[in-house]
C-alpha cells in the first residue's frame, strides 16, 4: 500500500531531508505519495546543484 502524506507532512519532511528549514511548498495539492515526494526531492536537489554551479563563485567559500 502506498503511503499518503499531507501537505504539512510533505513540507516538513522536505525541510528535514534537504536541511532547508524555511522551504515551503507552493502547491494547492493536499495529499502526496512517496513517489511524488521522491520525484520532487530529486528535482529540487538538481535545481539547487545547478544554481550553485551557475551562480556561486567557489572562491567565495
Amino acid at each position: 500500500m502506498t503511503k499518503i502524506m499531507t501537505h504539512d507532512e510533505f513540507e516538513a519532511r522536505m525541510q528535514l531531508e534537504l536541511a532547508i528549514p524555511f522551504w515551503t511548498l507552493k502547491r494547492a495539492q493536499l495529499h502526496f505519495t512517496e513517489e511524488e515526494f521522491q520525484e520532487m526531492k530529486l528535482q529540487l536537489t538538481q535545481d539547487i546543484q545547478k544554481y550553485a554551479e551557475d551562480y556561486v563563485d567557489p572562491s567565495e567559500n
